[in-house]
């Protein structure tokens, strides 16, 4: 029988290996993931090539349909995600068959249900209607969406990030293959092809690494009940995320209009493509919060974790952020009817550092089975962004009004939650919070003095300039980043 001291440092290996190891891991699902969104930006960009406005209008609804259709496992996934982990740290490796089982029998019975419903409805509809054909192709889309998904997140709580970035990764490029191919082939319902089948290899290549540990099913339902009742507030917080970085957007295309929201737009998509960095990271880092976490039942020994994965992120989004900053008026080049949109981005950048930071502080609230209480701080950060964005829009400061009080919002709630979790957590003074929040602010100042020198530079048209302004950036900021950062990792 292993004591404690002695199951924390089987799970803990040697500092500068499992640093590593770290790096490797977040550059691998931070490449996946870039590979991923670009070979999907292709298949739009040729879908609605093929398809034309009214066809293509209608597979971004069923798109939408879709992407909320990932949830249908009412967050057994985001339990199993934290639940093996934990597992693992306290030794209890019997236990994640039985968590890996429980899962996929609700993905796959809750895929099933809707599945039949969708049938049901396409039988009810006029069956030589283009939406009666499609939903009887999304009914069989959800199945192996759903099995694909289960295996995703059974490779993150396994930490088989490796094999999950193949699966990312070659999933989006079949998808982009097939998808288009197919709708040149046999038209709109062509994408739904597509869809099964790169969907389907996914889930193969997941069902072949991970059948050792997912022999079958099983409908425990205590088991299940009790993954419910862990994982649905963590759903909630993932579903609050992404209403806390839509609802600028929800508000301009309604008091605004479509054009501010266009321009707007250039901020939200560039974001998005940012976002993955932090994601990456914040994916990486999630099991290994279980398994520490398991291994001492102990918030404070996850402090190391949060410390070095918040600084290190500080320092990254730094670098991102400062060159894309610098980079954005290359819209031009390629959108020049968007260039009123830039302003707002740049604005947007500012705040969105911030927010870039929480993921470890909410790592560990998931961890302890806190999420109640980072679910309560997205609520009130969203009903701050709402009242701040209606000031904004009362007072007519338009697209370059609602960005800077996102941002705002933003700062408030990433500073708030982070400076909670370590107060009531890992037992920070208020003077200890206060050198964390200078640490953290130290990259931002940085990158804001470099990015005001750089941008001096004006030499030759605006892709020479531009190119001189970020190389000048990186060339600064990226040495001083790298050297205060190294004074803040464990030796």
């Amino acid at each position: 029988m292993h004591d404690r001291a002695s199951i924390t440092e089987t799970f803990v290996p040697p500092l500068e290996a499992e640093r590593r190891r770290l790096l490797r891991q977040a550059f691998q699902l931070s490449s996946a993931n870039v590979i991923a969104q670009v070979a999907r930006l292709l298949k739009n960009l040729a879908l609605a090539r093929l398809l034309g406005p009214q066809l293509f209008g209608l597979w971004n609804g069923f798109q939408v349909f879709l992407l909320y259709a990932n949830n249908l496992h009412l967050g057994v996934l985001h339990a199993i995600s934290r639940e093996i982990p934990l597992s693992r740290g306290r030794g209890n490796l019997e236990h994640v068959p039985h968590l890996a089982r429980a899962g996929l029998t609700v993905s796959l019975l809750a895929s099933l249900l809707i599945g039949a419903a969708l049938l049901g409805i396409s039988i009810w509809l006029e069956p030589v209607t283009t939406a009666s054909a499609a939903l009887k192709l999304i009914a069989a889309v959800l199945v192996v969406q759903q099995l694909l998904l289960f295996y995703q997140f059974l490779l993150r709580a396994e930490d088989n990030f490796a094999l999950l970035s193949k699966i990312l990764i070659h999933t989006a490029v079949l998808e982009l293959a097939a998808s288009v191919a197919l709708v040149y082939w046999l038209g709109f319902n062509g994408i739904f092809y597509g869809l099964l089948i790169s969907c389907a290899a996914g889930a193969l290549l997941g069902f072949v690494s991970e059948r050792r540990v997912v022999s079958g099913l099983e409908l425990d339902l205590r088991l299940i009940g009790n993954l419910i009742r862990i994982g649905f507030p963590i759903m909630l917080t993932t579903l609050g995320n992404g209403l806390l970085t839509t609802i600028d957007r929800m508000l301009i295309i309604k008091f605004l209009g479509g054009e501010a929201l266009g321009y707007y737009s250039i901020g939200s998509l560039a974001i998005t493509a940012i976002s993955y960095l932090p994601i990456a990271i914040n994916q990486v880092m999630y099991p290994k919060f279980g398994e520490r976490y398991g291994a001492t039942d102990d918030p404070g020994s996850l402090g190391g974790f949060v410390r070095v994965a918040t600084l290190g992120t500080a320092h990254a989004m730094g670098l991102v952020l400062g060159v894309a900053f610098i980079a954005l008026p290359l819209v031009t080049l390629l959108l020049p009817k968007y260039a009123p949109g830039i302003p707002a981005a740049r604005i947007l950048f500012a705040g969105f550092y911030f927010i870039s930071l929480l993921g470890p502080s909410a790592n560990l609230l998931l961890t302890i089975n806190r999420q109640l209480q980072y679910l309560v701080w997205m609520g009130a950060a969203i009903a701050l962004e709402v009242v701040l964005n209606g000031i904004a829009l009362i007072f007519g400061l338009g697209i370059e009004g609602v960005a800077l009080t996102t941002g705002i919002t933003y700062t408030f709630c990433a500073l708030g939650l982070m400076g909670f979790v370590v107060r009531r957590y890992l037992s920070y003074s208020c003077r200890q919070i206060g050198a964390l929040f200078i640490k953290l602010l130290t990259p931002y100042i940085l990158a804001a003095i470099t990015m005001a020198g750089a941008l001096q530079i004006q030499m030759g048209g605006l892709l020479l300039a531009t190119a001189g302004q970020a190389l000048l950036f990186i060339s600064i900021y990226g040495p001083l980043s790298f050297f205060l950062l190294r004074r803040e990792l464990p030796r």
